[in-house]
């Protein structure tokens, strides 16, 4: 939704549900202001409140501030450069304060509006391929829908312990509208849930033709657009036509097989008289907790609903992009319980709607704002939490500790393993060495996955990790919570990341396939499909588990061709093969191994045989 809605209609909803002239501006501004709160506006607010009271915990302290939105300046640059911060901002702004997650199950409950995924099972891209796997079945509940178990908790915490904070009365009335205008939509960058083609919108040229930004990335970083560009983050493919209240369109999302058909001056008006619904309870007005898919009547008996329900979608009808004036209009004439709304306190509205913009605001509203978009956001992960979903953070349960060392042991083929051909080779290097003598056979089996390097390839600067004789911790991250505490599946896609080499690496530590040659550590997405790794295992445990006492081959997702994870023969980093390279795999919590074991440690654990070939 635009800002005429945020600001003009919560007023109108905010007078209707009883609150006085003063405390409906206060919350129509709080809730217009979720579009405007970047992180560029906080700072000039900040810069000019510095050493103020009300300003203390903000001043100083960027780490603080909590942005509701972000520029599309901000977000070009994010996409081009790429962070593992700026892609947890956005993780946590755009479905707290935009994309309201909402297609999840709550804890022994079930809901006939829960939608099954329909798209593509895989993609093959220029750069990457994608496939609908457990990460994505996670990410799918992230979408955003109407009457969700998250709306129902954020509006009820509210009630029950910050109902008299009119700043976060209004921030919370922006969410739940948005969630009627962005529903089908998620709030993060993802081309499986929001690539949309639009049909038959019968609206057109409300605004000049926005530039496909995206088109002009470079290739290398980004495929034009990648499966997770940001030009998929919400409803940007689509334009601001979910945000127009007077549209109505078709439009076909990847993850569905049918058309679905909007008509936007409807959902408008359900979000209208949520809200209203919202705000009585809220308020107390109606006794009892904030109930889904329940609306307020517009009026306070038949006569009064009847002609503000028409006011109201005159408004919503009216074939224009800003619907201002409209809401002006109708405010006129609107009907309270208490009478009619005074000419000049439309006035005054009208000349507050654009004082909270640029810095242009009271630092106590600014830090009484942050307060509630602090606390909300705290009640969205809560509550996602509860149902198993996470948005910035990984929780513990899903990062399992891990220590990877050769098993260069053949099984009776050849074929299953390193080769014979290779091992023979990496064999003769070392022996041919100056100082090596006929043990270097179990030194090689002692090889472990050691620490990052720095690494020049063609003028690019990478970090890679290394084999050595002394074991680092190596962590696989798994798209959700294993049933068995400390179990890594055989087939699942998991991320590997390594231990930060300098407090400089800290973006880069997640393993990526380098044009089949080299891995080397980088932020977390930065190539979805290069960044995934699947341990496979012959013999299993029952349950599908690695059995960690045998070993394993760890593939990488993009390169099929030529998968397997193993020591490349000319250098001590990392590299690929068409054949399978077993690997011992320790779990760090039944070591008592150090991070950084010492040379011997690395050697003192038995041998193990690769699985031999059926």
């Amino acid at each position: 939704m635009n800002k005429d809605f945020h600001y003009y209609g919560t007023y109108a909803a905010a007078r209707l549900a009883g609150y006085s002239a003063q405390d409906a501006l206060v919350i129509a501004r709080s809730a217009g202001f979720v579009d405007e709160c970047t992180l560029e506006v906080a700072r000039a607010v900040m810069k000019e409140a510095n050493g103020q009271e009300a300003f203390r915990n903000l001043c100083g302290n960027a780490a603080s501030i909590i942005p509701t939105a972000h520029s599309d300046a901000a977000i070009r640059t994010g996409n081009r450069e790429w962070s593992g911060a700026f892609l947890d901002e956005v993780l946590r702004t755009w479905p707290c304060f935009h994309y309201l997650p909402g297609n999840f199950n709550e804890p022994e409950t079930e809901r006939e509006t829960v939608l099954d995924y329909q798209g593509e099972a895989s993609s093959l891209g220029k750069y990457a391929i994608w496939y609908y796997d457990d990460e994505a079945r996670e990410q799918f509940k992230l979408l955003c829908l109407p009457n969700s178990p998250t709306v129902r908790g954020v509006v009820n915490s509210l009630k029950r312990e910050r109902a008299d904070q009119l700043h976060a009365v209004g921030l919370c009335m922006h969410v739940l509208a948005d969630t009627w205008a962005h529903q089908h939509f998620a709030g993060i960058p993802a081309w499986f849930m929001n690539d949309v083609q639009l049909l038959g919108v019968e609206v057109q040229d409300l605004t000049p033709p926005e530039p496909r930004w995206y088109d002009n990335l470079d290739p290398m970083l980004r495929d034009t657009p990648h499966y997770n560009s940001m030009a998929f983050l919400g409803h940007a493919l689509a334009g601001h036509q979910p945000d127009y209240a007077c549209q109505s369109f078709s439009m076909k999302p990847q993850w569905s097989k049918k058309v679905l058909k909007r008509d936007n001056p409807s959902i408008f008006m359900s979000a209208f008289k949520q809200m209203l619904y919202a705000l009585q309870c809220i308020k107390g007005v109606i006794a009892g907790e904030f109930e889904l898919n329940t609306y307020a009547d517009l009026g306070h008996d038949s006569f009064s609903t009847g002609e503000n329900t028409e006011l109201v979608d005159k408004v919503l009808r009216s074939q224009r992009s800003d619907q201002s004036l409209g809401w002006r209009i109708c405010l006129r004439s609107l009907s309270l319980r208490d009478g009619a709304i005074d000419p000049g306190e439309i006035s005054i509205l009208r000349r507050c709607e654009k004082d909270w913009g640029q810095g242009r605001m009271d630092p106590k509203d600014m830090a009484a704002f942050q307060g509630a978009a602090k606390v909300h956001m705290e009640d969205v992960k809560r509550i996602l939490a509860e149902s198993g979903i996470f948005l910035d953070d990984i929780p513990p349960e899903r990062v399992i500790a891990l220590h990877l060392q050769l098993a260069l042991k053949m099984p009776a083929s050849g074929e299953a393993a390193i080769g014979e051909k290779a091992l023979a080779e990496l064999l003769r290097k070392a022996l041919t060495e100056p100082g090596r003598n006929i043990a270097v056979r179990d030194k090689l089996e002692k090889r472990a996955l050691a620490g990052p390097e720095r690494l020049s390839l063609s003028g690019v600067c990478l970090t890679c990790p290394t084999m050595g004789g002394k074991p680092v911790t190596l962590e696989a991250v798994l798209p959700k919570e294993p049933a068995t505490p400390g179990a890594l599946k055989a087939g699942q896609a998991v991320k590997l990341r390594a231990a930060p080499m300098s407090e400089a690496e800290q973006e880069r530590l997640y393993l990526c396939a380098w044009e089949r040659s080299y891995v080397f550590c980088e932020t977390r997405d930065w190539h979805m499909s290069g960044q995934k790794w699947v341990f496979e295992q012959e013999r299993c445990l029952p349950d599908g588990s690695i059995d960690f006492t045998s070993p394993v081959s760890i593939k990488n997702v993009l390169y099929s061709d030529q998968p397997y994870l193993g020591p490349h023969s000319d250098s001590p980093w990392l590299t690929f093969s068409k054949n399978e390279i077993f690997w011992k795999v320790v779990p760090s919590f039944e070591t008592a191994a150090p991070l950084t074991a010492p040379p011997d440690a690395a050697g003192e654990e038995a041998e193990t045989d690769a699985p031999d070939s059926e």
